[in-house]
């Protein structure tokens, strides 16, 4: 992996100002890094990519009109180069995957210690990956459980694997059915089917297990 850049150019994207002005203190001695820009909006922060150019955009999950997840992918998909650092309080597999799946290569809580932020934007900067400590046991987890089911799964449908794919997406299963044209208690029955032979009790489980696969 490269080394950071010598001067990290950072754009926050925070919806709380209370919050927005607290991650500015604590990052604007550190000498490595350099705030480009702070933004409400995920909107605003997309907008402003090609002018601001940063090579770490930290994001916050909630945030309004979209997702922090959808907006990664907006990020990723207009400046490919630019790192992303979720900051959140969430830490669900549901939100955990999504933000995940969506191409952040860090995540960190904001109930962690501040200098775990300031780790995360230099490790994703040097094109790294950094999670805080308890999301990286979250991590371990998924793929200890999905080792075991994938022991005992039987064979996933393509319409299984396509339906569990979409739920890696945080779909829900009306977003699913109108995706694929098809009724809400079809998505259901091949959901069902899928956990039943993954061995999962939840929806979210099952995607883990068909990620350790590399079937999704």
């Amino acid at each position: 992996m490269s080394p950071p850049p010598a001067h990290i150019r950072v754009m926050l994207v925070e919806d709380h100002e209370m919050i927005r002005s607290g991650i500015n203190k604590l990052l604007e001695p550190v000498h490595d890094i350099t705030i480009v820009g702070t933004h409400r909006t995920a909107e605003e922060a997309i907008n402003e990519l090609g002018s601001k150019r940063p090579d770490v955009v930290v994001l916050d999950h909630q945030l309004p009109a979209m997702t922090g997840a959808e907006a990664c992918k907006h990020i990723i998909h207009r400046m490919p180069r630019a790192g992303v650092v979720f900051l959140t309080g969430y830490s669900s597999d549901e939100i955990l995957h999504a933000c995940l799946a969506a191409g952040g290569q860090g995540y960190v809580l904001k109930d962690a210690g501040s200098d775990d932020l300031i780790r995360a934007i230099r490790a994703v900067a040097a094109g790294r990956s950094f999670l805080s400590p308890a999301v990286t046991r979250q991590v371990i987890r998924w793929a200890s459980t999905a080792r075991t089911w994938h022991k005992k799964a039987g064979a996933l449908t393509h319409r299984e694997i396509e339906i569990l794919s979409l739920v890696g997406q945080s779909l829900s299963n009306k977003e699913i059915a109108e995706r694929l044209s098809i009724s809400i208690a079809t998505v259901k029955f091949h959901l069902s089917q899928a956990m039943k032979k993954l061995g999962a009790r939840r929806r979210w489980d099952a995607v883990a297990a068909a990620l350790e696969r590399g079937v999704i």
